[in-house]
C-alpha cells in the first residue's frame, strides 16, 4: 500500500470518526446540521455510521488482512456522502456547502485507487 492510500485514508478516517463522533454526542452545530438538512431522525444512524466506516477505513490501512474492511468502509462513506449531497440540494444550499462531502468523496477515491496500487 502506498503512500497516496495512507495520506487519504489517514485524512478520511480522521475526518468521518470526528465527524460522527459530534452526530453521536448531539453537538449543537450537528443538531442544527441535522435539522437544517431535515434528517434530524437519522442523526445517530448517520453517526454511527460514519464512526464505524472511518474505524474501517483506519483498520484498512493497519494490515493487509482487514483491506476488505477499509474497502467496504469506503464505498458505504462514498454513499454516504452521496446522500450528504442530496441532502444538501433538497435544501437549497449552494454548491460551497457541499464542498466537504465531495471533498471527502475526494478522498475516499484517492484511498480506493490507492489500496489496490501494489
Amino acid at each position: 500500500m502506498g503512500t497516496l492510500a495512507w495520506i487519504a485514508g489517514l485524512l478520511a478516517a480522521v475526518g468521518f470518526v470526528m465527524a460522527g463522533g459530534m452526530k453521536l454526542a448531539g453537538t449543537g452545530m450537528a443538531r442544527e446540521m441535522a435539522q437544517k438538512l431535515g434528517y434530524e431522525n437519522l442523526r445517530m444512524l448517520i453517526g454511527a455510521a460514519e464512526v464505524a466506516g472511518g474505524a474501517g477505513v483506519f483498520l484498512g490501512l493497519l494490515d493487509g488482512d482487514w483491506e476488505w474492511l477499509g474497502l467496504l468502509g469506503a464505498l458505504g462513506l462514498i454513499a454516504t456522502m452521496i446522500g450528504a449531497i442530496i441532502y444538501h440540494r433538497r435544501a437549497g444550499d449552494e454548491p460551497k456547502e457541499m464542498m466537504p462531502a465531495v471533498v471527502m468523496i475526494v478522498l475516499l477515491v484517492l484511498y480506493l485507487v490507492g489500496i489496490t496500487q501494489r
